[in-house]
Protein backbone atom coordinates (compact mmCIF):
# COMPACT_ATOMS: atom_id res chain seq x y z
CA UNK A 1 0.00 0.00 0.00
CA UNK A 2 1.41 3.40 -0.94
CA UNK A 3 2.03 6.24 1.43
CA UNK A 4 -1.21 8.17 1.80
CA UNK A 5 0.24 11.49 2.86
CA UNK A 6 3.51 13.29 2.52
CA UNK A 7 5.65 13.15 5.58
CA UNK A 8 5.76 16.20 7.83
CA UNK A 9 8.71 18.61 7.56
CA UNK A 10 12.23 17.31 7.09
CA UNK A 11 14.43 16.58 10.05
CA UNK A 12 17.63 18.08 8.66
CA UNK A 13 19.45 14.83 9.47
CA UNK A 14 21.56 12.62 7.20
CA UNK A 15 20.09 11.69 3.84
CA UNK A 16 18.28 8.39 3.38
CA UNK A 17 21.17 6.94 1.37
CA UNK A 18 23.63 7.91 4.09
CA UNK A 19 21.43 6.38 6.80
CA UNK A 20 21.21 3.09 4.85
CA UNK A 21 24.98 3.04 4.36
CA UNK A 22 25.63 3.63 8.08
CA UNK A 23 22.87 1.34 9.34
CA UNK A 24 23.94 -1.76 11.26
CA UNK A 25 22.77 -5.15 9.99
CA UNK A 26 19.29 -6.21 11.13
CA UNK A 27 19.13 -8.26 14.33
CA UNK A 28 18.15 -11.91 14.45
CA UNK A 29 14.35 -12.37 14.29
CA UNK A 30 12.67 -12.36 17.69
CA UNK A 31 11.09 -15.57 18.98
CA UNK A 32 7.70 -13.94 19.48
CA UNK A 33 6.03 -10.99 17.74
CA UNK A 34 6.48 -7.65 19.50
CA UNK A 35 5.30 -4.06 19.14
CA UNK A 36 7.58 -1.04 18.91
CA UNK A 37 5.86 1.52 21.11
CA UNK A 38 7.66 4.62 19.78
CA UNK A 39 8.50 4.96 16.10
CA UNK A 40 9.05 7.81 13.66
CA UNK A 41 8.23 6.29 10.28
CA UNK A 42 8.34 9.80 8.82
CA UNK A 43 12.08 9.98 9.58
CA UNK A 44 13.09 6.72 7.86
CA UNK A 45 14.99 6.56 4.59
CA UNK A 46 12.57 4.20 2.82
CA UNK A 47 8.84 4.15 2.32
CA UNK A 48 6.47 3.22 5.12
CA UNK A 49 5.92 -0.13 3.41
CA UNK A 50 9.67 -0.86 3.23
CA UNK A 51 10.18 0.09 6.86
CA UNK A 52 7.24 -2.04 8.04
CA UNK A 53 8.51 -5.00 6.00
CA UNK A 54 11.99 -4.69 7.56
CA UNK A 55 10.44 -4.51 11.03
CA UNK A 56 8.20 -7.53 10.38
CA UNK A 57 11.18 -9.54 9.11
CA UNK A 58 12.72 -9.41 12.60
CA UNK A 59 9.46 -9.92 14.52
CA UNK A 60 8.22 -6.36 15.05
CA UNK A 61 4.65 -6.76 13.83
CA UNK A 62 3.07 -3.61 15.26
CA UNK A 63 4.46 -0.09 15.52
CA UNK A 64 3.17 3.05 17.20
CA UNK A 65 3.84 6.11 15.05
CA UNK A 66 4.39 9.16 17.25
CA UNK A 67 3.07 12.56 16.23
CA UNK A 68 4.82 15.44 17.98
CA UNK A 69 2.97 18.39 16.45
CA UNK A 70 -0.28 18.98 14.57
CA UNK A 71 1.08 18.03 11.14
CA UNK A 72 2.94 15.00 12.49
CA UNK A 73 -0.07 13.84 14.48
CA UNK A 74 -2.31 14.17 11.43
CA UNK A 75 0.22 12.17 9.39
CA UNK A 76 0.43 9.53 12.14
CA UNK A 77 -3.37 9.13 12.15
CA UNK A 78 -3.54 8.92 8.33
CA UNK A 79 -0.70 6.39 8.24
CA UNK A 80 -2.35 4.26 10.92
CA UNK A 81 -5.61 4.34 8.97
CA UNK A 82 -3.77 3.11 5.88
CA UNK A 83 -1.70 0.36 7.53
CA UNK A 84 -3.13 -2.31 9.81
CA UNK A 85 0.16 -2.79 11.68
CA UNK A 86 0.50 0.92 12.55
CA UNK A 87 -1.10 2.61 15.53
CA UNK A 88 -0.90 6.37 16.06
CA UNK A 89 -0.04 8.44 19.07
CA UNK A 90 -1.43 11.92 18.60
CA UNK A 91 0.46 14.39 20.74
CA UNK A 92 1.84 17.87 21.05
CA UNK A 93 5.46 17.99 22.20
CA UNK A 94 5.96 20.70 24.83
CA UNK A 95 8.58 22.37 22.61
CA UNK A 96 5.89 22.82 19.94
CA UNK A 97 3.28 24.35 22.26
CA UNK A 98 4.28 28.01 21.72
CA UNK A 99 3.77 27.58 17.97
CA UNK A 100 0.15 26.48 18.28
CA UNK A 101 -2.71 28.93 18.14
CA UNK A 102 -4.29 28.86 21.60
CA UNK A 103 -7.85 28.69 20.24
CA UNK A 104 -7.10 25.57 18.20
CA UNK A 105 -5.43 23.88 21.15
CA UNK A 106 -8.20 24.64 23.65
CA UNK A 107 -11.01 23.83 21.22
CA UNK A 108 -10.14 20.13 21.31
CA UNK A 109 -10.01 17.51 18.56
CA UNK A 110 -12.38 18.19 15.68
CA UNK A 111 -13.47 21.49 17.16
CA UNK A 112 -11.02 23.92 15.60
CA UNK A 113 -12.06 26.76 13.28
CA UNK A 114 -14.05 25.49 10.32
CA UNK A 115 -14.93 22.12 11.82
CA UNK A 116 -18.58 21.04 12.06
CA UNK A 117 -18.44 21.14 15.86
CA UNK A 118 -17.28 24.78 15.76
CA UNK A 119 -20.08 25.86 13.42
CA UNK A 120 -23.21 27.18 15.13
CA UNK A 121 -26.13 24.74 14.73
CA UNK A 122 -28.24 27.30 12.88
CA UNK A 123 -25.68 27.48 10.05
CA UNK A 124 -25.04 23.75 9.67
CA UNK A 125 -26.52 21.95 6.70
CA UNK A 126 -28.71 19.02 7.48
CA UNK A 127 -27.41 15.64 6.40
CA UNK A 128 -30.86 14.07 6.50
Amino acid sequence: MAKTASTPGGSGKASGAQKEKDAPPPPEPLRIPVADSHTHLDMQSGTVEETLAKAASVGVTTVVQVGCDLAGSRWAAETAAAHESVWATVALHPNEAPRIVLGTLTAGPGRGPGSPAATPPSTRRSTR
